[in-house]
């Protein structure tokens, strides 16, 4: 096909955003949808090259395998080797480990199975701080290329029309698989094939219409089609954020706004002539360098810091990644795509060495358990981090319970049941020891991420009905239970105000709010304080208050600087804690705990993050089980004392 310049501009217009949203710039919260755009043009010259080879009888797989690998490997390769000294500087074990299970999942092209399988989502808080992250789309776009070009060269040979029903229907059930997917698991329908293939074939698409019906006829629609095109691109990067569905019905709006433009965008259109300038070209050329380096700059520049970067500090970033993305294009990918200068042999080689190198690196990563000697004892993962099994039920993800299996739980002698959310999860395994020690009996039942108070919820489709589901379970059938002693902890203060923790220090957690709303007339606090008068009807109840919030990774700031140890404001904890402090005071008949009693000093008003050499929290906000421990104590105190 002959060039476009206005593709290339089209190019430059989905990787800026995407750029500036995961530096984080508040205008660009629908940056994403650059991904998007992203898939429709690869759809459409992709497409376009494998149909006229064809038509022309010189197909091969084998040409367009060598093609996709001159593209796709040396640029991706540079940018792996690249992160991995900067990694192991920069990152401690725990996400060093990660990494290193990316670099096996980048090299053979399924690490959005890995980002799907590990994260709360794309949008989630400690998502941002992985550098490969962004990978995800290259895995979508080669899975797809696999299938696609045998796909095509099979059907062709049927003809027109029975290659178009295939696509057609192919693109009918991604569709709607995006759409079921709505409101059952984001993760899923955001990160998975099956969901995005749809939008690779729009790409397709604009091929067979611009081979058969030669739309770009009349000027005034050609006009009018480039200019609400474009349009409904801009629309999309400047009022999508993370709380729209996606990439279901509304992911329509960049990928027909891609189409158009592709479709109609002639010469002699202003649009073509806005897209066809030198700086969008420009950018538009190294575009897929700038994709490849921005997120390891911007993940590891935020680890780095431990603080909330700059707008003007994350810009000079964004503008480094474009600078070494030049380079990166000029020196690398252009090289690597003249033939006269690397043979096929060469390319093949090159690439199966470069998998296989990169896979073996990142499963030694893997077996050595992201290197943790590396880490101060007392400051590892593995330390401060156990799981519980003993009649534990975290349900993240699922929204059923073997009710036999908890009932028989609660049926124990001498029976306590830990409810709430990973902040519950995470003193389970100290408590359970401890309670284990003195004759009594732990169940553990939560949902990471969910308020477990009755006519309460989150707003985002991935937990609604988790939560509503495991809050209905809980009020309706274990807590019928009686003389059961409840301990109820949670993250309230995030709950009630959907802001993510600022330590006023320069301590900013990361990633995305949600905040939990009532679902029904009357407010939170009036929520809270009926569920927990209903538990205190049949049940003791013991509420764990705040764990106090860092505003910094404890593990990572710790590795980075070893020698310091790190406090954090006590003022601003009270402050954030008015909320639920106040609610508190008005429900009679409680105990409660208030964990800062182990780690603030009212005298200095600072909060300590280790103790004993021991790490209080294995991330920003969670304890430690060494932290869960202390906490135990205490707790095991109220349950004899009640006794």
């Amino acid at each position: 096909m002959n060039y476009r310049k206005d593709i290339d501009g089209l190019r430059a217009l989905a990787v800026l955003p995407v750029i500036f949203f995961h530096a984080g710039f508040s205008y660009f919260h629908g940056g994403f949808v650059g991904v998007d755009v992203f898939f429709v043009i690869s759809g459409f010259l992709i497409s376009s090259i494998i149909l006229k080879e064809i038509e022309k009888n010189e197909f091969s797989i084998i040409n367009f395998y060598e093609r996709r690998s001159r593209r796709i490997l040396p640029a991706l390769f540079l940018v792996m080797i690249t992160t991995i000294p900067l990694s192991w500087a920069i990152l401690p074990p725990a996400e060093f480990l990660d990494f290193g299970q990316s670099l096996v999942a980048v090299s053979l092209f399924f690490s959005n199975f890995l980002f799907w399988f590990e994260s709360g989502g794309y949008f989630d808080t400690q998502v941002e701080l992985k550098p490969l992250l962004h990978t995800w789309s290259l895995a979508i776009e080669e899975q797809y290329y696999i299938v696609f070009p045998l796909l095509i060269s099979f059907f062709w040979k049927h003809g027109i029309k029975t290659l178009m029903t295939i696509l057609i229907s192919i693109f009918v059930i991604s569709f709607s698989f995006a759409e079921f997917y709505q409101f059952e698991d984001t993760n899923t329908k955001f990160f998975l094939i099956h969901t995005r293939a749809w939008e690779l074939l729009i790409g397709v698409f604009c091929t067979l219409i611009l081979k058969y019906y030669k739309p770009n006829k009349y000027n005034t629609v050609n006009q009018f089609c480039c200019f609400l095109g474009i349009s409904l691109i801009f629309l999309s990067i400047f009022t999508f954020d993370e709380s729209t569905p996606f990439p279901g019905k509304y992911a329509l709006l960049p990928t027909l706004g891609t189409a158009l433009l592709v479709i109609f965008c002639s010469k002699d259109t202003l649009v073509y002539k806005f897209l066809a300038s030198k700086p969008l070209v420009a950018v538009g050329l190294i575009s897929y360098s700038a994709y490849l380096w921005h997120q390891p700059i911007l993940a590891l520049a935020r680890t780095k810091a431990q603080t909330d970067l700059s707008d003007s500090y994350t810009f000079l970033l964004c503008c480094i990644s474009i600078v070494v993305a030049y380079f990166s294009w000029k020196f690398i990918e252009s090289p690597f795509r003249h033939k006269n200068i690397t043979s096929r042999k060469f390319i093949f080689s090159f690439s199966f060495l470069g998998i296989l190198f990169f896979s073996l690196i990142g499963f030694n990563i893997h077996v050595n358990k992201g290197y943790e000697s590396r880490a101060q004892d007392g400051f590892k993962l593995s330390e401060v981090s156990k799981k519980n099994v003993n009649c534990n039920f975290n349900q993240f993800g699922k929204n059923e319970y073997n009710i036999s299996e908890v009932n028989n739980c609660l049926s124990r002698e001498n029976s306590v049941l830990l409810i709430g959310d990973s902040h519950a999860q995470a003193l389970s395994f100290g408590l359970n020891e401890h309670l284990k020690e003195n004759n009594f009996n732990l169940t553990t039942i939560t949902q990471n991420g969910c308020l477990l108070i009755k006519n309460t919820g989150r707003s985002e489709f991935s937990l609604k009905n988790n939560c509503d589901k495991t809050i209905e379970y809980i009020y309706d059938l274990f807590l019928e239970k009686e003389n059961i002693t409840v301990i109820f902890s949670s993250r309230w203060r995030y709950h009630l105000s959907g802001k993510r923790y600022n330590n006023g220090e320069g301590g900013i957690e990361g990633g995305v709010a949600h905040k939990t709303e009532s679902l029904n007339e009357f407010s939170m606090e009036q929520n809270i304080n009926e569920s927990f008068s209903s538990i205190l009807k049949k049940n003791d109840l013991i509420i764990i208050n705040q764990i106090p919030e860092v505003g910094f990774n404890v593990l990572s700031k710790k590795f980075l600087f070893p020698n310091e140890k790190h406090t954090h404001s006590y003022e601003q904890f009270l402050l954030s804690n008015i909320q639920m402090n106040d609610i508190l005071k008005n429900i009679p008949g409680l105990n409660v705990f208030f964990p800062e009693e182990i780690t603030c000093n009212k005298e200095n008003m600072r909060c300590i993050t280790e103790l004993n050499g021991m790490s209080l929290y294995f991330d920003d906000d969670h304890p430690s089980d060494y932290y869960s421990s202390l906490i135990s104590d205490r707790i095991l105190n109220l349950i004899e004392t009640k006794d």
